[in-house]
């Protein structure tokens, strides 16, 4: 039997200590019992160990606030979780509060259950970092599945509402709060027919081909409208409480701004030698305009593309966007160009949509891309404020543009893609994809409500990412912070085996709205009696 030594004594007493209070008590008295030559040999011994070390719980609030500061806008709240010391210290006021507003704006909109929350900033900052997440993420709370027909190019959400024309051949156009549940059903004075929609947070704005534009305030229903001559109306915008609208005529373009409040108008022209039409190699009757109106600043952009050809030596070099910023009045304020080295030409150019609320869009084009026969849907960021086109922060990489597929809010990509079964057009499956952030790729498939069938399609099926060009319409997504919409195909009924239909499929990201399945059955049911809505 081995004889126990001193060291045996010393440890064996030393493991005995019941708490981590009396173990530090009896190395306390250890150490300062050692010579210089034994801390010595003690400092070698220890430096060859690693050890954890609680960065977070250990290091000064001001510079936890700074590491929290480089990650997800979410961190704090999900990463309390870690250990005690961490929930207590990521519970301050200023890490969490720091940490959102790295994603959230000052014109962000509040969450539903915001004002239930008055006075409880904490219970506050965690419903937004949820808010955060699930959008981040790519898990949206709520989910509705809608068999809907509806036409692509005057479909529009904006903020809680989506709008489009449909029925009584295209005499209606159909308003449905997503918030609310409230439905609109809008006509003309006559039996027109609608080929143009705008939708502001307080208006939505619709026109004929002649020479009618129709403007509903959302909140009371009142419903106005002025008269142009046709060519002014070929593109309509709005924005808060006014109405631009403009086309381009024989010498030139008209611009025209509306006011809802007073009716009042104001027109200015553009000549065919000014900015930025001046050099544009394209008949007048040729060119694409597109508008962007800031009411607040009282100032209207004037959009048009010009292409470069290989059978004009008059043709521009390269292809490009140009753009002039005016105010109301007509008076100029500043002109931009911005050249793409990769875009033979420019077809059409559709018009904007925010990917934040402070200033920043989707401009979404029809363009033929180098090297492809068919025309191509793009979108390129411009930013409001800078005025100038600026590079998409794409997932792992940054982009000069994307095709329309994709969409983003912030830095939160997501992209839908029609799948088709075999060569027969009658099964295709619209899926979406979340993409990730600007920060991290996840490319994930958001499966609430889909056919069970669709795993498999994703694996053994043929995708057509340029669906115009194979003979049938792609899927069209929107996305804003609470919600996204996408107008696709499938089964109106999840698990059967029916014929593919048109469908309108609603998520929600805020925790506490619940997306009127009711008012959106009503809705669907107008087109469809025996549709019915699907989810959770």
């Amino acid at each position: 039997m081995r004889k126990h030594t001193g060291a045996d004594r010393a440890l064996d007493s030393f493991t005995r200590c019941a708490t981590s209070s009396a173990r530090r008590h009896v190395l306390d008295a250890l150490v300062d019992a050692l010579n210089s030559y034994e801390i010595r040999y003690l400092q070698n011994k220890l430096a060859k160990k690693t050890f954890a070390c609680d960065i977070v719980g250990k290091v000064p609030l001001e510079l936890a606030v700074i590491i929290f500061s480089f990650l997800d806008a979410d961190s704090p709240y999900y990463l309390r979780r870690v250990c005690k010391s961490w929930d207590e210290r990521l519970r301050s006021p200023k890490i969490l509060k720091s940490s959102l507003d790295t994603w959230y704006g000052r014109n962000d909109p509040r969450l539903s259950g915001e004002d239930l929350l008055k006075g409880q900033d904490f219970a506050i900052r965690e419903l937004k970092a949820q808010h955060s997440h699930s959008l981040r993420h790519g898990h949206p709370y709520s989910a509705l599945r809608i068999p809907l027909p509806f036409d692509y190019e005057t479909t529009v959400l904006y903020e809680d509402t989506f709008a489009f024309i449909l029925g009584s051949g295209l005499r209606v156009v159909n308003v449905c709060n997503l918030r609310t549940g409230n439905i609109w059903k809008l006509h003309g004075d006559g039996r027109e027919q609608f080929n143009e929609l705008s939708l502001s947070s307080e208006l939505v704005a619709f026109s004929d081909s002649i020479r009618t534009c129709y403007a509903v305030d959302l909140a009371t229903g009142n419903k106005k409208s002025f008269r142009l001559f046709p060519a002014a109306l070929r593109c309509i915008t709005c924005n808060g409480r006014t109405i631009a609208c403009g086309g381009m005529k024989e010498n030139g373009a008209v611009i025209y701004v509306w006011s809802f409040d007073t009716q009042k108008g104001q027109s200015f022209d553009i000549g065919w030698n000014e900015f930025p039409f001046r050099g544009c190699t394209r008949l007048p009757g040729a060119c694409s305009l597109a508008l962007l109106l800031d009411a607040r600043a009282q100032t209207v952009t004037v959009f048009t593309a010009d292409s470069r050809s290989q059978n004009s030596p008059h043709a521009a070099t390269e292809s490009s966007i140009q753009w002039s910023v005016f105010k109301t009045d007509g008076t100029r304020v500043v002109d931009g160009k911005q050249a793409f080295s990769d875009i033979t030409s420019f077809a059409l150019l559709l018009g904007f949509r925010p990917t934040d609320n402070e200033g920043r869009f989707d401009f979404r084009v029809k363009a033929h891309i180098s090297g492809h026969y068919f025309s191509n849907s793009l979108s390129f960021q411009f930013d409001r404020r800078s005025n100038n086109f600026g590079e998409i922060r794409y997932p792992d990489k940054s982009l000069g543009w994307v095709g329309s597929s994709v969409v983003w809010w912030k830095d939160t990509f997501y992209q839908t893609e029609t799948l088709v079964k075999g060569k027969l057009l009658q099964q295709q499956r619209s899926v979406t994809r979340f993409l990730g952030t600007s920060c991290e790729r996840r490319d994930t498939l958001l499966t609430q409500l889909w056919h069970p069938d669709l795993q498999s399609l994703v694996e053994r099926g043929e995708e057509f990412p340029d669906a115009d060009a194979q003979g049938f319409r792609s899927p069209k997504i929107f996305l804003n912070e609470i919600f996204m919409a996408v107008f696709g195909f499938g089964s109106p009924v999840a698990g059967s085996n029916n014929e593919t239909y048109p469908l309108l499929e609603l998520f929600s990201f805020d925790k506490d709205l619940v997306l009127p399945k009711a008012a959106i059955r009503t809705l669907a049911q107008q087109f469809s009696p025996s549709s019915e809505v699907s989810g959770d």
